[in-house]
């Protein structure tokens, strides 16, 4: 059967809107397809950005409090940041800094600062910061700055009062050179004088041995005849001698046992041999003061006459509060016993220059300390240390107490070693402190110095008799060992006076324990 005419065409047309409809529905489903995956892609973009974002805010905020920190530990914290808010920081320090690399390098720096300077968790702000720091530090070198001018003044004041000083010698050296030249002229004249007259006398001595000559010669034939008779009474005098010697030997061996005699009835009796034994001591301190032979003096005087100046200082090893006792000296040049006056050392200037106080002094006004004045000290010296031992107890202050520890402080800053004492600090017993064992007094021990025995003392045992046996046997031992060794020994008054200790004396005590 024949198709109908315009069939054909109708289903073209249904094809063909089939056709597009197939091809929209692709498009559109590409199309969405593309669509929904771009979408995917933003959202993972907008994700890391995000992300991103967090990271750079924690890392905003972790080096905006390392930074604050740093700031406040230079005392310059940022201007607008609350302290309160830097402290909360603070306290989250562990959970700002978890995900950073250098947490631990700045965990590691802010505990060295904290070392350094504290900080406190309660505090809003470091104990100290290097602002401060530095501001003391300036202020310190500011003063050592005023001290060092200070000093700078005072040894130029020093230096011209030495000026002034050495004017004044100057002018009286010259006065002092007229004089001595008056005086030669007038010694000149009067020898002149005197060797007329001596001729004379020469001339007549000459005439009168003329007639003596035949006389002694006489004289002299009967000295020979006389010679032979005093030969054979020599012979006889050598077995005297002989027979001497042996009495001398009894007698020293009878010497001996009343001696210990002696002791027993000092024992028995308490008598007082110290005043015996004075004038030895006092010779014995004045012969050191005869054979001095230092060139130790006083160089200037200070205006007042109270802080002289000495040829002595640092390169001679001195130090503050040496002591020396000051003398002048006779016309033979040596030194006169009795000292004017006793002086500490308050200041080394230089090698050979210090300061010196008067500590107590004769008569200022009639004998006042002059320059040229010389120093004695009796065991002190720079070259070596000088040894002593001490017998007894030391009162410096003569009010009865024990100062033997404070005579030991005094004699150490003096550079003297001790070679043995007796301390009584302990109330069983006394105790003998010795350098060496069995060593109490050695060759090196120049001096031994006597000082009270415990029952002339406020020691609690003073009374108590076993304490006084135990004493005197310490005492009577450092007395034999300084006799065999041939020790000089010496009373505490006499040397604290050579070694220019003044203790609690007035200014008109010195001179009174010897010399006077």
């Amino acid at each position: 059967m024949a198709k109908k005419r315009g069939e054909g065409g109708s289903n073209l047309g249904l094809i063909i809107t089939l056709v597009f409809f197939v091809l929209s529905t692709v498009i559109l489903g590409v199309t969405t397809y593309i669509g929904y995956s771009g979408q995917e892609q933003l959202v993972q973009a907008k994700d890391k950005a995000e992300k991103e974002a967090k990271v750079a805010e924690a890392d905003k905020q972790w080096y905006r409090h390392v930074y604050r920190v740093a700031r406040s530990y230079v005392d310059q914290t940022p201007p607008g940041v609350d302290a309160a808010e830097l402290q909360a920081e603070r306290q989250k320090f562990a959970i700002l800094g978890q995900n950073q690399k250098d947490k631990d390098d700045i965990e590691k720096w802010v505990n060295g600062m904290n070392a350094r300077m504290p900080w406190p968790p309660t505090n809003n702000a470091p104990t100290a910061t290097y602002e401060r720091r530095i501001g003391e530090l300036n202020q310190l070198i500011g003063n050592l700055r005023n001290d060092l001018d200070k000093e700078r003044k005072a040894l130029a004041q020093a230096k011209k009062d030495l000026d002034d000083e050495k004017d004044q010698h100057a002018k009286q050296l010259a006065d002092n050179k007229k004089t001595y030249e008056d005086q030669i002229a007038q010694e000149r004249a009067a020898r002149q004088k005197d060797k007329k007259e001596s001729d004379d006398k020469l001339q007549v001595l000459i005439d009168r041995s003329k007639n003596v000559d035949n006389t002694l010669q006489k004289q002299l034939q009967d000295t020979k005849d006389e010679m032979a008779k005093a030969q054979k009474d020599l012979d006889k005098v050598k077995g005297e001698r002989a027979r001497l010697n042996e009495e001398r030997n009894n007698f020293k061996r009878l010497l001996d046992e009343t001696n210990r005699k002696m002791d027993a009835v000092v024992q028995k009796t308490g008598v007082d041999l110290r005043e015996i034994e004075a004038k030895e001591l006092v010779a014995s301190a004045k012969d050191k003061l005869e054979r001095w032979d230092k060139t130790w003096q006083v160089v200037a005087m200070d205006r007042r006459g109270q802080m002289p100046y000495i040829n002595l200082g640092s390169a001679d090893k001195v130090t503050p509060q040496l002591t020396f006792s000051i003398h002048d000296r006779k016309l033979d040049g040596r030194l006169n016993p009795t000292p004017k006056a006793t002086c500490e050392v308050v200041r080394v200037l230089e090698p050979h220059l210090s300061q010196v106080k008067i500590t107590s002094a004769g008569d200022a006004r009639r004998d006042p300390v002059l320059k040229g004045d010389r120093l004695f000290h009796p065991t002190w010296d720079p070259d070596r240390k000088k040894h002593i031992a001490i017998a007894g107890v030391i009162d410096l202050d003569g009010d009865g107490t024990d100062g033997t520890a404070k005579f030991l402080r005094l004699l150490a800053k003096q550079n003297i070693e001790v070679d043995a004492y007796i301390d009584v600090s302990d109330e069983k017993a006394p105790k003998l402190w010795e350098r060496e064992k069995d060593r109490p007094v050695s060759i090196d021990t120049e001096y031994l110095i006597l000082g009270s025995n415990v029952s002339n003392t406020k020691h609690p045992k003073a009374k108590e008799a076993t304490y006084n046996q135990q004493f005197d046997a310490l005492m009577k031992k450092l007395k034999d060992a300084a006799t065999d060794r041939a020790v000089k020994p010496i009373r505490l008054g006499e040397y604290l006076e050579m070694m220019g200790y003044s203790g609690g004396r007035s200014r008109g005590d010195v001179g009174r324990s010897y010399g006077r």
